[in-house]
């Protein structure tokens, strides 16, 4: 088998998942495969995109790289130390 297919494979392989992942959160959900493109698949990425961001964040505000402050609005807001760098 050539590389490629098997790279395609794995790819198909975590796309069933994804796919089958939303449907069991969302059981009434149905779509066409650019609705499930754009939305469904778009959706997962961000909300696990946003967990390995604040992670990221995380051990950058340990190492003092970054620092917080707590908007008006009750966000964290995040930017450089300076002091830092």
């Amino acid at each position: 088998m050539k590389r490629c297919e098997t790279s395609a494979r794995k790819s198909a392989g975590a796309l069933d998942g994804e796919i089958l992942d939303y449907l069991v959160k969302h059981p009434k959900a149905q779509d066409t495969v650019e609705g499930i493109t754009q939305w469904w698949l778009l959706e997962q990425r961000i909300v696990r995109a946003v967990t390995e961001v604040k992670t990221a964040l995380t051990g950058l505000v340990v190492k003092k790289l970054v620092i917080t402050r707590q908007g008006t609005d009750g966000r964290i807001y995040y930017r450089l130390n300076k002091g830092r760098m």
